[in-house]
């Protein structure tokens, strides 16, 4: 689907387009053990062909049931997507505030279906503020209203950014640099991720880090704030 400068796939335009890609991970996954592939993730879609979430689950429904029987220890997750410019060529994501995500998660409730959601909180943050330093406030009020939901939540995604492309952009920094060395709003980050997922389940991290030294600085500040890491087999 054309975006101008990038395209991105068209996933969820009809039911018949939802199960050939079901069919296509299938392919991709040939020779690994099915019960081996315990998450699948997912974009949502665009509102230039998919008018509403509603009408996403409809579509979406035929690949849930096509994936299951082949990945039965799967555990779906869709993504919250990023809008950052307002005059992009191609639409919007249709799952990128957190309004988007409490309501897409009230409607799978009242579903059959079992799709979970993955937050990335990076991305969550920056579709609401921007690429630009935060404040405690805005940190606060994007994650506390996501708790009320956070049972529909399997996984998330956290990485740094840096507004410096040539010394790590968005996705090779760690939290410092994100929020420009400012410990008090880097611990109320993190506090907030706490608060976020204090219940005592177990999660997938998928810290999208390309760097080893940002991923070790991540890991250490999620662990020096309470965070367990456990190793999925």
């Amino acid at each position: 689907f054309d975006f101008g400068s990038s395209c991105v796939s068209k996933l969820w335009f009809n039911e018949k387009w939802s199960k050939e890609f079901a069919g296509f991970l299938v392919g991709l996954t040939e020779g690994i053990e099915r019960q081996r592939i315990k998450l699948i993730e997912i974009h949502p879609p665009i509102d230039a062909y998919c008018d509403s979430l509603d009408t996403f689950l409809e579509i979406y429904a035929a690949f849930e049931e096509e994936a299951l029987k082949k990945f039965p220890s799967a555990v779906i997750n869709v993504e919250n997507r990023c809008n950052p410019d307002p005059k992009r060529k191609g639409g919007k994501f249709l799952l990128s505030r957190k309004e988007d995500i409490i309501n897409l998660s009230k409607l799978v409730l009242k579903s059959d279906l079992k799709l979970k959601l993955v937050v990335d909180i990076p991305q969550l943050l920056a579709e609401h503020h921007g690429n630009n330093l935060l404040s405690q406030k805005q940190i606060k009020d994007t994650l506390a209203p996501i708790r009320e939901i956070r049972d529909s939540i399997s996984s998330t995604h956290i990485w740094g950014y840096n507004i410096n492309k040539e010394k790590g952009g968005q996705h090779g920094a760690d939290f410092n640099t994100y929020f420009n060395n400012d410990e008090n709003l880097k611990d109320c980050f993190l506090q907030e991720i706490c608060s976020l997922f204090d219940d005592g389940k177990a999660r997938y991290f998928v810290p999208e880090v390309g760097s080893t030294r940002a991923v070790q600085s991540i890991v250490n500040d999620l662990r020096n704030y309470g965070i367990s890491f456990v190793v999925n087999r």
